[in-house]
């Protein structure tokens, strides 16, 4: 199983997770508190950084999305982590 990590930055300097997005049989699954977040990536998508027209990938497109998330949130305050192989 894949596996990406968001993290958002504490007022503190220490990092929060906010979201794990898991890759199982090519289905990628949600697990975190912050359901307008998740409604809003499943719905809407996130740039596909490969494509030279930056189209937008879905969690139905498997593992293009998870390898996506680390360049779609990158900031100061909101990171993705790399695609992890989790066991």
């Amino acid at each position: 199983m894949k596996q990406v990590t968001l993290y958002k930055l504490q007022n503190d300097g220490a990092q929060k997770t906010i979201l794990k997005c898991f890759l199982d049989n090519e289905i990628v699954s949600f697990e975190g508190e912050n359901i307008n977040f998740i409604k809003n990536i499943k719905t809407k998508g996130i740039k596909c950084y490969t494509d030279k027209n930056f189209k937008v990938v879905l969690p139905s497109d498997g593992l293009i999305f998870l390898e996506n998330l680390k360049h779609n949130f990158n900031s100061g305050y909101l990171n993705a982590s790399d695609v992890e192989e989790k066991w």
